[in-house]
């Protein structure tokens, strides 16, 4: 047991170290993007519920497949990813952050940032089924997510399973969506 702890901490580290290393200093938050906050691994909320987005990264793959020109994905971990707890052991490996890394359009975001300010400056919210969609939805953000929850059919809410759907999500003004998004949320 205490050669498996020492092993998880190392390679905790290692993941950490990496994450740390590829995530950017240099963020422009005065441009347009879709903050696609990611779920903590193993998690119910995209295992099973994300159905084929359970690979987080493939959900984060269609948008950028999709994404209008000059528009990024910035990507934040979970927080408890990166904390000693035995059940993430099963989670993001280190290969998935550079899978991560190397997705067009795509930036990771370094853990210190405050969610609250990514998503009061993104043009959209990305979730599996996360709750950074609802919060965006309370500020008037529009919200892609990639499972059924429980603000599915709010309007601003739009469920994302294909690239051809998040073309179609992009192609109606965002920003109309914007606007309305957060009437429909207030009539739910």
């Amino acid at each position: 047991y205490i050669n498996l702890y020492f092993s998880y901490v190392k390679a905790l580290k290692s993941k950490i170290k990496l994450y740390n290393n590829l995530a950017s200093n240099h963020l422009e938050l005065n441009k347009p993007f879709v903050y696609f906050s990611l779920h903590l691994q193993p998690e119910r909320s995209t295992m099973p519920e994300g159905l084929i987005f359970d690979d987080q990264i493939l959900a984060i793959r269609t948008l950028s497949e999709a994404l209008p020109n000059g528009w990024k994905i910035l990507v934040k971990e979970h927080p408890r990813q990166m904390q000693f707890d035995i059940r993430t052991t099963h989670g993001r490996s280190c290969l998935d952050y550079e899978r991560l890394n190397g997705i067009d359009n795509v930036e990771i975001v370094p853990l210190d940032l405050s969610q609250r300010e990514l998503v009061q400056k993104c043009k959209c919210t990305a979730t599996i089924s996360g709750s950074v969609s609802w919060e965006g939805l309370l500020l008037g953000k529009p919200s892609l997510i990639f499972s059924e929850n429980w603000h599915s059919d709010c309007g601003g809410t739009f469920f994302i399973y294909s690239v051809e759907e998040a073309k179609d999500t992009f192609e109606i003004d965002l920003y109309f969506r914007k606007l309305c998004s957060i009437k429909f949320v207030l009539l739910y």
